[in-house]
């Protein structure tokens, strides 16, 4: 199914820009990358908060992943990190329309990379190269907020810990969906 960008809501207002940006994200030029990200950053994602732009770019974030010519990873492995980690707070009031039912964004996406979770854990990376800040993590720095990961491996490590931890919050948890739902 195709995905109607500019109807899609995100932190500012639409995500026309997405598909570009994911693109871009993927640029032999550092400072092109670090311009997408800072642009997905704050719009898919915000501060912890997800939105449905959210829900959709988990797709786009894994084909950059599993793609064996993208070779600068980093960007989106902390995308995907900071997806699944909202997907960890406190209740989101953030709603989206599948199926013709309005269900909540946070749940949505959070049933989405369980869904996808052995397609993450098998994402082949660069096991060797420097790593990048994660935010939000237990072993954050207090004052910053900010762990800098070793490598790229360790922050898809980090990233499977906290799809570990969404497999059992959603078992324990009412507003599961369908997969029916997660299907797009």
């Amino acid at each position: 199914m195709k995905v109607n960008w500019e109807v899609i809501k995100s932190a500012d207002g639409y995500s026309e820009h997405v598909p570009l940006s994911m693109k871009l994200l993927c640029s032999s030029n550092e400072d092109v990358r670090d311009d997408a990200y800072w642009r997905l950053d704050n719009s898919i994602v915000l501060q912890g908060y997800l939105f449905e732009s959210s829900f959709y770019a988990v797709e786009l974030i894994l084909e950059i992943l599993e793609d064996k010519d993208s070779v600068e990873k980093e960007n989106a492995l902390e995308l995907l990190y900071q997806i699944a980690a909202g997907c960890l707070g406190g209740v989101q009031e953030e709603t989206m329309i599948l199926h013709h039912k309005e269900v909540s964004v946070q749940v949505a996406v959070r049933e989405k990379l369980i869904r996808y979770y052995d397609r993450i854990k098998g994402v082949k990376i660069n096991h060797g190269k420097p790593g990048k800040s994660v935010l939000n993590h237990p072993l954050a720095d207090p004052e910053t907020g900010i762990y800098v990961a070793d490598s790229e491996a360790e922050i898809l490590e980090i990233i499977i810990e906290v799809l570990d931890d969404l497999k059992i919050e959603s078992e324990k948890d009412p507003r599961t969906l369908p997969m029916r739902y997660l299907i797009y």
